[in-house]
């Protein structure tokens, strides 16, 4: 179940968001219809704030307008989340993305069509954390492997770097050595 609160008054949420978009503040007791078929799993917010994205163990990723706290019923195809994952979210020109962890790959989506533009592989085991730069288009991943991969787009044949392809950087642990460890 997601709720919206007004930090204000904390006495009761304001709305709850729910899958089918029956937004009635009198429904608001224990029979809610919740926003997922499950737990939800993970949140974020676009850049600008205007839309949420969330992802549930109902293996669904969903696009709500945050302000008129509605569904934007986008169809996220393959999409394979039971367990909490963090997504991240670049507003890329012309198409803004959402990059969400798939076991050891991570898919990229176009947030309004819902249309699979990349899968990224480079990652051995589960990757369970993403975080996009702010300023740079770059998107880093941690994953059980013990990596942390920094993603940069390349530009070949003069395809723009939203759907050129992606490549992995690799950072060492420049901490971890012989002297110290367990």
């Amino acid at each position: 179940m997601i709720m919206v609160w007004d930090v204000r008054k904390t006495i009761k949420p304001l709305y709850y968001l729910q899958r089918t978009n029956t937004f009635d503040t009198k429904r608001i007791k224990k029979a809610v219809e919740s926003a997922h078929a499950g737990v939800v799993t993970g949140l974020c917010f676009t850049p600008d704030g205007f839309e949420l994205l969330s992802i549930g163990s109902d293996s669904k990723l969903k696009v709500w307008n945050y302000y008129l706290g509605t569904n934007k019923l986008i169809n996220f195809p393959g999409i394979r989340a039971r367990r909490a994952r963090t997504l991240a979210v670049s507003l890329t020109i012309p198409r803004p993305l959402v990059y969400v962890p798939c076991h050891s790959t991570i898919k990229v989506y176009e947030i309004h069509t819902g249309e699979l533009v990349h899968v990224l592989r480079g990652h051995y085991e589960t990757v369970n954390a993403l975080a996009f730069h702010p300023y740079l288009p770059e998107l880093y991943s941690g994953g059980a492997d013990g990596k942390i991969l920094a993603w940069t787009p390349t530009s070949d044949e003069g395809r723009t770097p939203v759907t050129a392809s992606i490549s992995p950087t690799n950072y060492e642990d420049s901490w971890s050595g012989s002297e110290g460890s367990p």
